[in-house]
This record gives C-alpha cells, sequence and structure tokens, in this order.
C-alpha cells in the first residue's frame, strides 16, 4: 500500500511550469453550458440555466447576447439571453457574469433540446422528455460527496449548497467532510476537531439549506481510514438531529466491521436509518478489499464506483476506458473492484459522485488544465484540494 510519502513525489513529478500557472490568471470564454430540468410538461414553464465557461472551468463574463432556439418549434423560448450582471454570487471566476437564467416552456411531446449560439458556435443543452401530464417520477440530479474547509476542502459548505441550487441546477446535495485526514491534517488532531465543534457546525448548515421539495441536502460524513490503512466509507444519515459520529479512531469502529455493527445498533435503538457508501475501493492508496470484509449488503448497498478518481468497475487492461488515474492509480490487488464485489454475489448498486475538495457540486475542475484560482476564490475559499 502507498504512503504519504509517495504522494508527496506523485504530485512533484505532475506540478505544471510556473509560466503555465502565470498564465492561467485569465482565461478566454470557451463555451456555454445550457441546463434544463430533465423532465418538463407541456405548457409548464421550466428554469433554464445559461452558464458562460473559461477554458480553466472559471465562470467568464461574456460580451453580447447568445440567440437561444429549440428542436421545439412551438416552444416558448427568450429569443436571446442577457449576461447582466445578476446572476448568483457563488462559483469560480465571475460568478455574477457568468450566469443567466431565462424560462422555457415546451409544447410538444417528446425528448427536445434547446440550444444556444454564440460568436458563430452552437452549444446543446441536456435532453429533456417532455410529458403530457406529471409524469409522477422525474430524473432528479444530485452530488452527495464534497468536501469543505471542515476537513481537507476548500470553502464553506455553506457555499456549496448555493452553487449547486443556484448555479448547478441541482436537486440533491451533501457534504461528507472526513472524520480524520492524515495528509495536510494531522488525523488525532481532525477528528477531536470534528467531535468538538466540527460535526455540528456541518450539521446545522446541512438543515439550513434543506428545503424539502425543491433542494435537498443529506447529512453525512466520510469515515476515513488513516493514515493509508485501507478504504473509505459515506456514512449517510435519513435525518439530522440524530446523527452521530462514529470515527474511524474509535476502538469500537476502527474496522468495516465495526462500523456497520455499531451503525446497526444505532439504527435498531430507532435513532434513524443510515447507510454507508464505499468508494474508489479500488485507488491504491486507499483500496477497499471486497474478498477480504465480511461485507455487509445491508448497511452497504450502494458502491460509488465513478468520481473524479475515475471508474473501480472493473482494471483499466480489461477494458476499463476510465480507470482510475488520480493519485497513485489503480491497484493490482484483486477484489477491489465492483465486478468482484458483484461475482463474490454481494448485491451493490452503483452510484457516482464527484468527491470534489471545493464549493462547486456539480463541477468538478480536475479535468481543466493547472491554473491558479481566482484572487476571489483565495479571499472566500482559503487553501484546500479544491485549489491544487
Amino acid at each position: 500500500m502507498a504512503g504519504p510519502h509517495e504522494s508527496i513525489r506523485v504530485f512533484a513529478a505532475s506540478r505544471p511550469s510556473l509560466r503555465a500557472l502565470w498564465a492561467s490568471r485569465s482565461g478566454r470564454f470557451d463555451r456555454l453550458h445550457l441546463i434544463v430540468p430533465s423532465d418538463a410538461v407541456v405548457g409548464e414553464p421550466v428554469t433554464v440555466r445559461v452558464q458562460a465557461w473559461d477554458e480553466y472551468e472559471r465562470l467568464h463574463a461574456i460580451e453580447g447576447t447568445p440567440s437561444l432556439d429549440s428542436t421545439d418549434d412551438d416552444a416558448a423560448i427568450p429569443a436571446e439571453v442577457s449576461f447582466d450582471g445578476d446572476g448568483p454570487s457563488v462559483g469560480p471566476g465571475n460568478p455574477e457574469d457568468g450566469v443567466a437564467t431565462v424560462e422555457a416552456t415546451f409544447a410538444t411531446t417528446g425528448v427536445q433540446y434547446l440550444t444556444a449560439e454564440y460568436r458563430g458556435e452552437r452549444f446543446v443543452s441536456n435532453p429533456v422528455r417532455v410529458h403530457d401530464a406529471d409524469p409522477g417520477e422525474r430524473t432528479l440530479w444530485g452530488d452527495i460527496h464534497l468536501h469543505s474547509s471542515l476537513s481537507d476542502g476548500a470553502g464553506a459548505a455553506a457555499d456549496g449548497f448555493a452553487f449547486a441550487r443556484e448555479v448547478m441546477g441541482l436537486d440533491v446535495c451533501a457534504y461528507t467532510d472526513h472524520d480524520t485526514m492524515g495528509f495536510f491534517i494531522p488525523p488525532r488532531w481532525q477528528r477531536e476537531r470534528m467531535h468538538d465543534r466540527y460535526f455540528g457546525r456541518l450539521k446545522r448548515t446541512t438543515a439550513a439549506n434543506n428545503d424539502p421539495g425543491e433542494f435537498v441536502t443529506l447529512f453525512g460524513y466520510e469515515w476515513t481510514k488513516q493514515p493509508t490503512k485501507g478504504g473509505h466509507i459515506n456514512v449517510y444519515f435519513d435525518g439530522v438531529d440524530g446523527a452521530e459520529l462514529f470515527d474511524s479512531h474509535a476502538e469500537e469502529t476502527d474496522s468495516y466491521e465495526g462500523l456497520w455493527e455499531r451503525l446497526r445498533e444505532w439504527r435498531d435503538s430507532g435513532a434513524g436509518d443510515v447507510l454507508t457508501v464505499p468508494h474508489h475501493p479500488a485507488e491504491a492508496m486507499y483500496p477497499f478489499d471486497f474478498a477480504a470484509t465480511e461485507y455487509d449488503d445491508d448497511l452497504a448497498p450502494l458502491v460509488e464506483v465513478y468520481s473524479q478518481w475515475g471508474s473501480s468497475e472493473r482494471p483499466g487492461r480489461e477494458g476499463n476506458r476510465r480507470p482510475i488515474q488520480m493519485g497513485h492509480g489503480e491497484t493490482d490487488s484483486p477484489g477491489t473492484y465492483v465486478q468482484d464485489a458483484l461475482a463474490l454475489g454481494h448485491r451493490v448498486g452503483m452510484l457516482g459522485s464527484s468527491d470534489y475538495h471545493g464549493p462547486y457540486p456539480g463541477h468538478s475542475l480536475m479535468h481543466a488544465k493547472p491554473h491558479l484560482p481566482s484572487l476571489a476564490e483565495w479571499r472566500r475559499d482559503g487553501v484546500g484540494w479544491g485549489h491544487i
């Protein structure tokens, strides 16, 4: 298993040049994103978020007014969208100037798209299923694996929730800060801070931003076996008030099996419901070995198969087109892939989240070219993995 000193070598070897960082202080317009709810009903307006981004994944101020169109010839939409500086004041870059919202009302059922044209380029929205009546079930979007400055991330969870709702149009969001952390922060120090005040602060922030029916904030934390002693597990509660911190350094919960046993006792006491989700199980530094674990299908019915780390479904040599490349890359150890879990008879569902360490849910910047954050980001968010 890789150690912290090897992590330092990995980051040192992949560091960008100072010239490239200096050039990244300002970016150029790169593209527009159009975010529309995945389901709509004929005659009922939906909110469309139009975003302008630069090549460094920062919101970008643009001049002029992009024109709008739709595959639904009878849809009621504005002919143009204006970026007038009244956008939400959250996000990287120039958020007030880089986000605009308009309303669209579809008139024709089926799968429809919105399009925008700007400076000779055409940009297409996500697909929208337009129904003739309320479909009963709708496709919703969320990002439920994020970190703030309460552990090793950058920025406040409150800013992240605002970005999720106002900029990305997400329906569900969760911050899962580490119970311990062994790279920036000594594990026992982080544990003390979480027990003393951070866990309670995250509970209050989560509850304050929950808006049932409009924007749901889930509460959880990341059980983080440190330093480099195994895989990580996100713990999610069905409520906030009764949630407890069962950390990875406590004697009774310092193993996967111990955590699940204690969580079962907590659930059986009537305190609430809970589930756990192992993530990046095939990462070389933090592998989760399904074969060597008394896996609990009841309390761990899901695995985070994909995040900014890459995919843990199967090894790259077996056709995985998006293998884990971040950190130390994928492990060679058998038993750590989701297909291994299925072969062992575990009926695990799969989900994807970002595991982004900054206040930008639904918009990980990990694939962007190396760049310097804006001065506003430094002042607002501080320093964390989200800026490295």
